[in-house]
């Protein structure tokens, strides 16, 4: 019998943990195709409550680990900025540092706007 998944409404077969398409757990109390959603309209997935930590916190501070494994559905940006190494080169370490701060500072900016969480930058 195919089954679909309670958050977005897509179908699926089987009995695969998580949702294809949204990436939501999904337990063997699924809804059928008959009771999906029908507007189309789909729900956002559900978000894992993980701990918010600060960059470089020791191990104390992140609690202890979970056994339990989840999906997360994210998105990651490659940015490339042209001409970066040969411009590096020939400037002086503390002028390349401000530059990439400011270059940090107006990409979180604009990531944030749009709803995105810098992780990180490497």
């Amino acid at each position: 019998m195919q089954q679909a998944c309670p958050a977005c409404g897509v179908a699926y077969d089987g009995s695969p943990k998580f949702c294809p398409e949204c990436g939501v757990g999904l337990t063997a109390a699924s809804t059928s195709v008959a009771s999906a959603p029908s507007n189309g309209a789909a729900s956002q997935p559900a978000v894992a409550n993980a701990p918010v930590v600060a960059p470089g916190a020791p191990a104390s501070e992140i609690g202890p680990a979970s056994s339990v494994a989840e999906r997360k559905v994210v998105s990651v940006l490659f940015a490339d900025l042209v001409g970066f190494t040969t411009m590096s080169e020939s400037r002086d370490a503390e002028s390349v540092r401000e530059q990439l701060t400011e270059y940090f500072g107006v990409a979180q900016e604009i990531i944030t706007r749009y709803g995105g969480l810098v992780e990180k930058f490497i």
